[in-house]
């Protein structure tokens, strides 16, 4: 009977001690620490590393413009052979770019000429700019192009034989002689020119002939005064002019959208795919009757010679 009683007892003491350990959270550590964690809400995520600053990529021509000169460039772009013979192309037409790529011989040989006729339509335009950057001496350069293979033509000669040479590329200097909006697109006229060079007197040079005698001068010597001054000789110091001379064949092109930088009366090399022969289009009241030879070409391209030449 006492044992019974006992047991009851001890039933009601642990009841109320549990009840006492669920109000009050300190009474277990363990559940203390997991209201704890209840209350706070879940836990915030670990925070993300930090990102890299993102690379800003550098175009080829930019890249090709860090180069001290063209011929260190020109290495690079052979460099880029071994692993991407396209990549090393696109380089070398990005080094082409800069205004002292003027060794055309350095893409009229191996490795690049193999590359230049492959690459048709890009590789004449390769040799067109260095062309223009070498001053646009058409008859030599575009002999030393053909010598080597390279389909880039005088626009006199391919029109001259225009079924032989319709879809071929050629390379002239014209000067802008109209621009008109025809419909969607716009045409323009250019005027093939050709340099024309002139000796021109710039200055006597007066001096005298004995001092000229003792620093070894006379040679230079070209006219001698038969007066009591005879002993003052002159040089006449002769200047060379160039100017530009209009063939009598023109060019008509029709164009979606015409550059920025072509305005009549400006002088360029202009790059173009020969089509075919073509009338005459008309001309301003301000122009001259006189008879024209006309062709139709693509414009493709279009160069501003450099001044100085190798």
């Amino acid at each position: 009977m006492r044992l019974a009683l006992v047991a009851k007892i001890a039933a009601i003491l642990g009841s109320t001690l549990a009840l006492a350990c669920a109000s009050d959270p300190r009474a277990s550590p363990m559940l203390a620490q997991r209201v704890a964690l209840e209350d706070e809400g879940p836990a915030a995520p670990p925070p993300a590393p930090a990102r890299a600053p993102k690379r800003q990529s550098v175009s080829m021509v930019d890249h090709a413009r860090t180069f001290r000169n063209a011929q260190l460039c020109e290495q690079a772009a052979q460099a880029l052979r071994t692993s991407s013979p396209d990549k090393a192309w696109s380089f070398l037409r990005a080094c082409a770019q800069r205004d002292d790529f003027t060794e055309l011989d350095l893409v009229l040989r191996p490795p690049w000429i193999d590359e230049v006729k492959r690459h048709e339509k890009t590789g004449v335009h390769l040799v067109a700019q260095i062309v223009a950057h070498r001053g646009g001496n058409l008859k030599l350069d575009l002999g030393l192009a053909q010598d080597q293979g390279v389909q880039l033509f005088d626009l006199g000669t391919a029109h001259a034989n225009s079924e032989v040479f319709r879809g071929r590329y050629a390379l002239f200097r014209g000067r802008v002689a109209d621009l008109k909006p025809k419909g969607q697109t716009h045409m323009i006229r250019i005027a093939q020119t050709t340099l024309q060079s002139e000796n021109d007197k710039v200055r006597w040079n007066y001096y005298d002939a004995r001092e000229a005698r003792l620093k070894g001068r006379s040679s230079e010597v070209v006219q001698r005064y038969d007066s009591a001054r005879d002993r003052y000789n002159s040089e006449l110091v002769v200047g060379t002019r160039t100017r530009s001379l209009e063939t009598g064949l023109e060019v008509v092109a029709y164009l979606e959208k015409l550059p920025a930088d072509l305005k009549v009366g400006d002088e360029h090399l202009f790059l173009v795919r020969y089509e075919e022969r073509t009338g005459a289009p008309p001309r301003s009241d301000d122009e001259t009757d006189a008879e024209v030879q006309t062709a139709l070409c693509a414009l493709v391209d279009h160069f501003t010679p450099l001044e100085a030449g190798p």
